[in-house]
């Protein structure tokens, strides 16, 4: 909340002296100083008794945003007549230079800067279709980029409260915590307006630190002059801040889980012992879980992870739909409290059209298991043809050979009948050998046959028995089929030439 703790990070009282360099002053803006003090002039009534103009000023040094920030300042808008339009208190991740926006309830920031989120104070919002200036209303705007630039809300106030040469004291607090905006005019204790839902300023820009300034305008038929003094910021510091588990339902009978973490200033987490100097021990964290609409109290399971950071479980009853708040003390005090808002934390019952998380996990699981698979098979087959590949030319001769064998198995051989089988040959060969080596001897020699008859018979026989053989080594080289057959009836030795003696 805007009265936690708080250290102040900038405080300008006086805009003259050595203050007048730490400010960019742009476009009609001018520092004055008079009875009332130093201040800035943010727009003012022209020598010709108009106005139609929108200025702007900024802090040089860019401030870190932490867990929120008050910024406490006085205005005026005084005049002789209607008084138009306001200003803007403007935090903003854009620069200082070169800004210039629109006129109107633009207000001097709409149209001008890309990263912002600004607190109008609109005092002419009855500009048309005719300028009356009787309404006045307090806006907040936001910007996270180029063209989409959103009013947050708005609320009605009293425009009777400008006007005349005094000073009126506001005050804007944002906390990130609760995730709101206060506006204070006046009445510091009680709020002119509350935005409730206000997104992050670093998570809505990227950025932990910001340009502070305000912006003004006023119209030309209801010329205002429009003055800021007086302005400082002060930064939340937090001991404390829930980091995980908000903003989402829960499906009843889950657990719902939190980090609860010590952080700095800064928003940056403190080391271990840092911690442990600021909370000594988990057991003097307490923290519970209440029902809107019952009086269920949830008591959360507390551990130390020795992190400097502490898990806080609750396990969420079946069947009870409700909405939850939740508060974390220690010793006693209240650390986070509806953080970020009343109702945070919904239990609802699961839906019966889709799949459960369970279900999602398990399939998932099959999914990726499948994939192994597959990429496993595929690199198998991919090693297999590889090894084809380099076994080609193995295979392929394997293939012949096995062709030659087929062809060998069906292959049969013949011989010449005209002179009988091999074996009958190969008995007359003999019987002349045995002849021939009688006569050697001396013995003598069949007395039907002459030497030369014999020794003719025998070159005969030679002859085809060599011819005969060297057509079977044709036929298997060639591996064709048998021999040819003639018709006729076998021979018998006198075919050949041979008579009696």
């Amino acid at each position: 909340e805007d009265s936690g703790t708080t250290e102040n990070i900038f405080n300008l009282d006086s805009f003259d002296g050595g203050n007048a360099d730490l400010v960019d002053v742009i476009f009609r803006a001018r520092i004055v100083s008079d009875a009332s003090g130093s201040y800035v002039r943010m727009v003012e009534t022209d020598e010709f008794g108009g106005g139609g103009v929108s200025a702007s000023f900024w802090f040089k040094e860019r401030q870190r945003l932490g867990d929120g920030f008050v910024a406490t300042f006085k205005f005026r808008m005084q005049g002789s007549g209607k008084l138009s339009d306001g200003f803007a208190f403007v935090a903003q991740n854009d620069r200082t230079t070169n800004i210039h926006g629109g006129g109107g309830p633009n207000l001097g920031f709409k149209s001008g800067l890309e990263k912002y989120i600004a607190v109008g104070f609109d005092f002419c919002t009855d500009r048309a279709p005719i300028i009356v200036c009787d309404e006045a209303a307090v806006v907040v705007a936001s910007q996270a980029e180029q063209g989409t630039a959103q009013d947050l809300g708005s609320q009605s106030i009293d425009a009777s409260i400008v006007g005349g040469a005094l000073f009126k004291q506001a005050r804007v607090a944002y906390a990130a915590n609760t995730a709101q905006i206060r506006v204070y005019i006046e009445d510091m204790a009680t709020p002119v307006y509350v935005q409730e839902n206000v997104t992050d300023l670093r998570d809505l820009w990227g950025d932990e630190f910001a340009y502070f300034g305000f912006t003004a305008s006023n119209l030309n038929d209801a010329p205002s002059d429009i003055d800021i003094k007086d302005f400082r910021i002060d930064q939340l510091k937090s001991g404390a801040r829930i980091v995980s588990g908000l903003n989402r339902p829960y499906e009843f009978g889950t657990r719902v889980a939190l980090t609860l973490l010590v952080v700095d200033s800064c928003n940056v987490p403190l080391s271990l012992q840092e911690s442990k100097n600021i909370i000594s021990s988990a057991d003097n964290i307490t923290a519970t879980l209440s029902g809107r609409e019952t009086d269920l109290v949830l008591i959360g399971n507390i551990v130390d992870t020795n992190l400097g950071r502490y898990l806080i479980e609750f396990d969420l009853p079946s069947g009870i739909l409700d909405s939850w708040t939740l508060e974390i003390k220690y010793n006693g005090d209240i650390l986070v409290q509806d953080n970020p808002i009343v109702g945070a934390i919904v239990s609802i019952q699961p839906s019966n059209d889709g799949l459960s998380q369970q279900t999602i996990i398990i399939l998932c699981s099959v999914i990726a298991l499948l994939v192994l698979a597959v990429a496993y098979w595929l690199r198998r087959l991919y090693r297999y043809k590889k090894k084809l590949d380099e076994n080609k030319d193995n295979i392929e001769a394997g293939e012949v050979l096995e062709k030659i064998t087929e062809i060998e198995k069906e292959i049969t051989y013949k011989m010449n009948p005209l002179l009988g089988t091999l074996e009958e040959m190969e008995e007359r060969l003999a019987l002349n050998k045995a002849v021939l080596a009688k006569f050697e001897d001396g013995q003598g020699i069949d007395s039907q046959y002459t030497i030369a008859q014999l020794a003719e018979q025998n070159e005969l026989l030679k002859q085809e028995v060599n011819k005969l053989k060297q057509e079977e080594q044709e036929k298997e080289a060639l591996k064709g089929s048998g021999g040819f057959k003639m018709k006729g009836k076998k021979k018998n030795i006198t075919d050949f030439g041979q008579e009696s003696a």
